[in-house]
């Protein structure tokens, strides 16, 4: 599997639903751009320099001069928020057959996404393909969104969520 790039939102879901542990415990390693990583997320600093410590977290920087900065300046005109613009930018910049998948909740980002070719989903495409890569099991995917099923814990939840059995045969249905 390759290492999936979070938005700050999707970090913070994955941790709330301790699918961060399950990764980690999977030799898996995440991907974050550097204004989510040290910006969006500096509540988190000790856990983020704690993971990327490790080598479980590798926060990639985009410097302005290059081509993905460029890009970057593109997708904030066209009004992307400033990490998500970042991340698109430089995963746009990755080969096709790498780019990662970008994992966020933001319905405007994943727009821009799409049109800058770049893979995205949500926490469940994650999961999903976490499941189909054999890095999760299927009873420990739904043991994992199980909060979702519970109106007080909605954050991440997709809109089209009903429950795991049913969403994740529609999300890997549409993956193929």
């Amino acid at each position: 599997m390759k290492p999936p790039l979070l938005d700050a939102d999707a970090f913070i879901c994955i941790r709330s639903l301790s699918l961060l542990n399950r990764l980690r415990a999977t030799g898996a390693s995440i991907r974050m751009t550097g204004r989510i990583a040290r910006n969006e997320l500096v509540a988190l600093q000790a856990e983020i320099a704690q993971l990327e410590g490790e080598g479980f977290l590798k926060v990639e920087d985009l410097l302005p001069s290059t081509e993905a900065g460029k890009r970057w300046k593109e997708l904030r005109h066209a009004g992307a928020g400033r990490g998500e613009a970042e991340a698109i930018a430089w995963a746009a910049g990755v080969p096709v057959m790498e780019r990662p998948l970008f994992v966020t909740l933001d319905a405007g980002a994943t727009r821009h996404a799409i049109a800058a070719k770049v893979p995205v989903g949500d926490v469940m495409d994650l999961i999903v393909e976490m499941v189909e890569d054999g890095a999760l099991d299927v009873t420990a995917a739904r043991e994992t969104v199980s909060p979702w099923s519970e109106k007080s814990n909605q954050f991440g939840r997709p809109p089209d969520f009903t429950d795991f059995d049913e969403s994740f045969r529609r999300r890997k249905a549409t993956r193929r």
